[in-house]
């Protein structure tokens, strides 16, 4: 069964219910390419894995800057009230689980956490977007400490990691991946 929690022109998040008992459910956000869609990105490891999804998608372009935290949390907070929740995602989509599952007080997974509309980045496509979210850490943090896998020799990935997500995380897991690129998984 998927609901539909919020849809606009430029987000829309929508929850998969696999297992109606289950007391885990996975929050997953899409990539800078995976534009809006019902499911992606950990839903159907979360299908596989017996537990419930809610899969967050961003219009291409758009680097999640119109979805707010409060947005977000008026979305999802009643579906992970009661639950063990995972905020979970890669690159665009790794940088949308530390930034939103603070809010959630998930355990984050996220593997090559970048946002390439950030001023510390700022990537010429985007260059023209305006970057709208607050930094990391001075958004809502996890309890728990994330998981955050990377390879040290990406250069921008690096940059992004040391000056957004240690401030917010310094004791985070950083598990180093050398030479296995930024797409790790």
């Amino acid at each position: 069964m998927a609901k539909n929690l919020l849809e606009t022109s430029d987000i829309k998040i929508t929850y998969h219910e696999f297992n109606r008992l289950s007391s885990k459910l996975i929050i997953s956000f899409g990539h800078i390419g995976s534009g809006i869609n019902e499911a992606g990105f950990g839903t159907d490891l979360s299908r596989s894995l017996g537990v419930n999804n809610i899969y967050v998608s961003q219009r291409v372009g758009t680097q999640y800057q119109k979805l707010s935290l409060s947005q977000f949390f008026d979305a999802v907070g009643r579906y992970v009230a009661d639950k063990k929740s995972y905020a979970y995602g890669s690159s665009l989509g790794g940088y949308s689980a530390l930034y939103f599952g603070g809010i959630t007080n998930s355990k984050i997974i996220s593997v090559s956490p970048i946002n390439h509309a950030h001023p510390i980045i700022s990537s010429p496509e985007f260059k023209d977007l305006e970057y709208e979210h607050l930094e990391i850490k001075d958004a809502p943090q996890a309890i728990i400490n994330p998981i955050v896998l990377f390879d040290p020799h990406q250069k921008d990935d690096v940059i992004f990691m040391d000056g957004c997500i240690k401030p917010a995380y310094p004791d985070a897991t950083y598990l180093s991946y050398p030479f296995a690129g930024h797409t790790i998984l």
